[in-house]
């Protein structure tokens, strides 16, 4: 038999949406706000975040900077740095 619970009002407010907005729009603004020092042209380089992937890490960068008019390339680093380049749009 399932079991079924009903939630309590407390529960009930920790799984609403924030008005400040989506976790994936704050993420976005924290990545953009790391590139404002950036122009096309200019190369960076970040630690991997920890319990986040590398891939999704890339895939933010390349989301911010997409959304300040710029392209990313990416180069091949060993271990836990990702190094980038930015490109003008």
């Amino acid at each position: 038999m399932p079991e079924i619970r009903k939630l309590s009002p407390e529960e009930i407010e920790s799984l609403k949406p924030k008005p400040e907005g989506s976790i994936y729009k704050q993420i976005l603004e924290e990545y953009q706000r790391s590139l404002q020092g950036f122009q096309p042209g200019d190369w960076g380089e970040m630690k991997e975040e920890e319990g986040i992937t590398r891939l999704s890490t890339m895939n933010r960068l390349r989301r911010a900077a997409r959304s300040l008019g710029w392209k990313i390339h990416f180069r091949r680093t060993r271990g836990n740095l990702i190094r980038f380049e930015i490109i003008a749009g």
